[in-house]
Formats: C-alpha cells, structure tokens, sequence
C-alpha cells in the first residue's frame, strides 16, 4: 500500500523526491504517469514541466483524485513550470486544503516573507535559460491561475488548518521550520502538501520516520549524461571534465573511454540564450540513445536534467534508494542499467560531479 502519493512535474524532481523520502526510511518508487507500485512513497512523473496549464492541470487531476493514502505535490525549487495552475486543479478537483512550502534550505532555496530566494537572491532574479521565472511570490503564481492563498509562517500552519483552510504559502528558512511546517500538516488530516523534495520528505518523517538504507560506493567507471543546459548543471561537467573526465561525442567514444576505465562525459551542446522546449527533449531523446549504447560499459551512470531521465529511462517504474547529497538521488542497477545517481540540472555546487566522481570505487 502507498502511505504518501506524490505528483512531480519531472523524472529527475521524482527521482530526488522518491530519494529524499527513502531518506527518511520509506521504501520508494518513481513511475510514469499511469503507473502503479506497492511502495510506501510512489512518486508519479506528470511529465508536465513543458505542457501547457490546462493539460498539467487535467494530469495533476488525474492523480489526486486516487485515493489511496496521504497526497504530497513536489514543484521546482525555482518555481519553473505551470506549478500554480498544478495545484489550482489539484484544490479544485478533490477540495482539499494545500499547503505549500517552496523551500530547500540545503540546496540554498528559501522562503522568507512569501519570497522564494535562490542563495539569498530572488528567484526572479536567477537566469534560466529555458524558462525564465516572472515572479518570486508564490502567492503571485497562484492568483495568476485563478486561486487566492494566504502567507503563512512555520507556527501559523496548525491553526490555519484548524479554520477552513484553502490555499496557503508557508515560509521557510533551515529545516527546523520545514520540520515545524511539516509536523503541523501530518496533524491536520486532510491537506495535501506541496513543495519541494525537502518539503515531501519533511512530510513522510513527520508521518513515519524510519531508518534510512546506507548509501553505496560508486561503482566505477562512472558516465555522466548531461542534457540540462542549467549553469550550474554545465559548470558542474567543466569542472568534471577539467579533472580529467573524457568528453565524448557519441556512444561508441564513450564506451571506448569506459572500457580504458576513464570515467566518460555525454552532454548535449551548449546553446546561449532561449532555447525551445521541443528542442531540447528532441536533443534530450539523442544523448539517451547514445548514454545507452555506453552504458553497459559504465560501473555507475550519472543523470543530470529531468528531460534526460526520462528519454533514458522511458516509462518504466524504478526503485529509489536514497540520497547521496542533497537532490542528488541513487538507485540500484535495474532494467538493464547500472547503478544509477540522478539529479536535477540547478542543484548543487560547481564541484558535485568531482565529489561524486571521487567517492566511487577504483576500477
């Protein structure tokens, strides 16, 4: 039986999501969208960071209207996607409350005074180069789809509930007040809870908390498989190249680098300024063929970008295993893969992959 189903926008916010409630020691698993598994968390891949509202908001229907357990709705921690209109149709469809918590404090993501602030800056202010963010006020998101919500802090959550709660926006600035915000929901029966990864799993450790499995060494040699064109997802494979990583350009220069036992880089090219969606879950669909084609060779295979993830994995569900830093999820060889580290292109310093890549196993 599911005790918490959770609705995410992409396969790598799913991953992460999964993997932050494994944890807290929940079993986990990610499936596509009309997916189904006997885990404690299942996490549904809406697939819907690049639809239009009106279809992320029929899909979000879909699953919330399932009963089975405590409902959970994880959003980009930078407020990318159609998100608000996510959780207007989720409201709307099952008139339950929602509780939202925009805040990774360990990734740097905030909420101070309704604000989403990414290192201390608004999120607004935060370039992306895929789909730019016009508001930092997740109350502002919100209105725009056709919903009002109130701003709360942490203490304020158990005595809004206590009311006739509709939509509320919680701050958070540390974990404590995920904790406090987490622990006032888990009290309050039924509300759904939105946020991000960090907000899902604050919510199953308030619910149940449990031990988490030990996370594993890294079997080398690792492929990184980049398809993000996020900042910091590029400046993590130049700093990963810089120290001596192989970039290769097709599947075969992979294997051939994996096979030598140097660790092998596939990215897609680097583009300024917008990029079209279409575009790059075409270019997104190419390096996934390519990463396939090499991965048999690879000790550990590191996903970077949710497009990635899902043209890699296709509609298969998968077994999460837990977290090996924050947002950076692990899971066990399946389906033909090796063991698998995925994370979402804007997590992260510019080191992570030289500090994963340093943790694995020699060869």
């Amino acid at each position: 039986m599911t005790a918490l189903l959770v609705a995410a926008d992409d396969r790598s916010g799913a991953l992460e999501t999964a993997a932050a409630c494994a944890g807290v020691g929940w079993s986990a698993v990610v499936v596509p969208r009309h997916g189904t598994a006997a885990a404690d968390c299942t996490v549904v891949d809406l697939a819907s960071r690049h639809v239009d509202p009106l279809e992320a908001g029929r899909r979000v229907a879909e699953v919330a209207g399932r009963v089975n357990g405590r409902h959970a709705h994880k959003i980009d921690s930078t407020l990318r996607g159609p998100w608000a209109w996510e959780l207007a149709a989720r409201h709307r469809a099952t008139g339950r409350a929602v509780l939202l918590v925009p805040a990774f404090p360990a990734a740097g993501r905030t909420c101070r005074g309704g604000v989403v602030r990414v290192d201390g800056r608004p999120v607004d202010s935060v370039d992306d180069p895929r789909r730019p963010v016009a508001s930092a006020r997740p109350a502002e998101h919100l209105r725009r789809a056709g919903i009002d919500a109130v701003e709360l802090r942490p203490h304020d959550v158990a005595g809004w509930l206590a009311g006739r709660p509709g939509v509320a926006v919680c701050d958070a600035d540390s974990d404590a007040d995920l904790a406090l915000a987490a622990s006032g929901w888990a009290a309050g029966g039924s509300c759904d809870l939105a946020g991000t990864a960090a907000t899902v799993a604050a919510g199953a450790r308030a619910l149940r908390p449990g031990p988490p499995a030990a996370a594993p060494a890294l079997p080398g040699p690792v492929l990184v498989v980049c398809g993000s064109l996020h900042p910091v997802a590029r400046a993590q494979v130049a700093a990963l190249v810089e120290a001596g990583a192989v970039v290769a350009t097709t599947g075969a220069e992979a294997a051939t680098a994996l096979a030598a036992g140097r660790d092998a880089v596939l990215a897609t090219p680097h583009v300024a300024g917008p990029v079209d969606d279409a575009a790059a879950v075409q270019a997104a669909g190419a390096l996934a063929g390519a990463a396939r084609a090499a991965a048999p060779a690879a000790g550990t295979v590191v996903i970077v970008g949710g497009d990635t993830a899902a043209a890699l994995l296709g509609d298969t569900a998968v077994a999460v295993g837990g977290l090996l830093a924050p947002g950076v999820a692990w899971c066990p060889s399946q389906h033909g893969l090796p063991l698998l580290v995925a994370k979402p292109g804007g997590i992260g310093g510019a080191d992570l992959l030289v500090r994963l890549r340093s943790a694995r196993m020699p060869t």
